[in-house]
């Protein structure tokens, strides 16, 4: 028979044959597994889940613990970490803090010195101010001292002459207590030629002060000539107004050092812009 004949009768066999399905039932009961083998098999697998299930638990809870415990040390160091931040931010901050007060200090000296420096500053752009109106005050005197001399060179007695001299040494005459609008002018004659010569014309400046007589004379440059020719005129307004003078004063721009000294020996003062050698 066949292969293929006995497979198609097999079934057939066994469905009929009592002892055919016997021989095949014992022959596959050791290689094929029962339903008991099956249940055993299945309950022996579930227990086996569940102890694996068990120990994966177990591990779990364990695991579970450790993620606990690890979540209490971050948090401790968090907790240091915040801690030590707070630290360093209040050290920053007094540091800043400092910082800020020494900028503060600074900023306040540098203030004060810029104050300083400013004050400084403004005193000496007023006393070159002032030195410069000083000099442009020489200079003016200086072109009066010109305009002076030049208009000398037409009438060196002019009163335009005397009054512009009077006005380039107005602070030295005030600091002499002579007040240049209370000068007066007399006329000088000779007439019988006691002083000078018969019929000697002439004219001299007088001012009152403190109820003394000063005799004055006007001229841009100082001489001997002129000085004895002054003492002679002053000789003359005494014979003349039956008067005694208290003082003679020679005001001029300029005098030379040897010129005062003759004016001392006269006993002449001299009231003078500039001395020259």
């Amino acid at each position: 028979m066949e292969k293929e004949d006995f497979l198609k009768l097999l079934p057939k066999l066994i469905l009929e044959d009592n002892e055919v399905k016997g021989a095949i039932i014992t022959t596959l009961s050791g290689v094929v597994a029962t339903k008991d083998d099956i249940k055993q098999l299945i309950e022996h697998s579930n227990k086996r889940f569940e102890a694996l299930q068990e120990q994966m638990d177990k591990r779990f809870e364990q695991m579970d613990k450790r993620f606990e415990q690890m979540d209490k040390r971050f948090e401790a160091i968090q907790e240091q970490m915040d801690k030590r931040f707070e630290a360093i931010q209040e050290q920053m901050d007094k540091r800043f803090e400092q910082m800020d007060k020494r900028f503060e200090a600074i900023q306040e000296q540098m203030d004060k010195r810029f104050e300083a420096m400013q004050e400084q500053m403004d005193k000496r752009f007023e006393a070159m101010q002032e030195q410069m109106d000083k000099r442009f005050e020489a200079q003016n005197k200086d072109i009066k001292y010109i305009k002076a001399a030049v208009g000398s060179l037409g009438r060196r007695s002019g009163k335009a002459l005397e009054n512009t001299i009077l006005e380039l040494l107005n602070d030295k005459l005030i600091k002499e207590n002579i007040n240049t609008s209370e000068i007066t002018r007399e006329y000088l004659y000779d007439k019988e030629g006691i002083v000078f010569w018969r019929g000697y014309e002439s004219g001299i400046d007088i001012i009152m002060q403190n109820g003394k007589i000063i005799l004055i004379e006007i001229k841009y440059h100082a001489t001997k000539n002129k000085i004895e020719k002054f003492v002679r005129n002053s000789k003359l307004y005494a014979h003349q107004f039956n008067k005694s003078f208290d003082e003679l004063v020679m005001i001029c721009l300029e005098v030379k050092s040897s010129v005062l000294r003759v004016a001392k020996q006269f006993g002449v003062k001299i009231i003078s812009g500039s001395i020259i050698n």
